[in-house]
């Protein structure tokens, strides 16, 4: 069991800098987005941001598919660093193609550290799972290249977070290293 800030520092060390939390413990939920609030976090709800996006593209009679993507890689390449991204789960809806959370934000979070609530999903090995097999909502994808952890996981210690690009320090030869 590790404190948050040591898995966002896990994540920061990632070629994508995204922290899937699953699970649903609303408490220690609230407790986290407080925690990096205070540290300057921004919290967004997905499906807030993204439902009136996905109406602007119906109503425009655009193909979908295609401007959808678009979309959203815009609207979250617009979104500050340090991002909590919260109500994913709309994504797998049909109206959203089923997409992924994860697989949606992945790539895009090369630049920017983000953490992202998957509270319906369950892992199981390396692969995560959403809904029930058989079912229209089923969605099931292996996790490379990105930290997910349980919540349960996650202790209620709080320790320093500092992403790497600040721990980092040259010598006196200009050779960089880790603080």
């Amino acid at each position: 069991m590790h404190s948050i800030n040591r898995y966002l520092q896990q994540a920061d060390t990632l070629r994508f800098k995204l922290l899937g939390i699953v699970g649903k413990e609303p408490r220690k939920k609230d407790k986290i987005i407080a925690y990096l609030k205070k540290k300057g976090w921004t919290v967004v709800d997905v499906a807030k941001e993204l439902l009136p996006k996905k109406s602007e593209i119906d109503d425009a009679g655009d193909d979908s598919d295609f401007e959808l993507g678009i979309k959203i890689k815009d609207w979250f390449n617009y979104q500050p660093n340090n991002l909590i991204l919260t109500n994913a789960s709309i994504l797998y809806h049909e109206i959203f193609l089923r997409i992924s959370p994860v697989g949606t934000f992945k790539y895009n979070s090369r630049n920017k550290n983000c953490l992202i609530f998957l509270e319906d999903e369950s892992p199981l090995g390396a692969r995560l799972y959403y809904g029930d097999m058989g079912s229209k909502e089923y969605y099931n994808q292996e996790m490379n290249d990105v930290l997910i952890v349980n919540i349960a996981d996650i202790s209620d210690e709080e320790q320093e977070y500092r992403p790497i690009r600040q721990r980092m320090s040259s010598d006196s030869k200009g050779v960089m290293r880790l603080c």
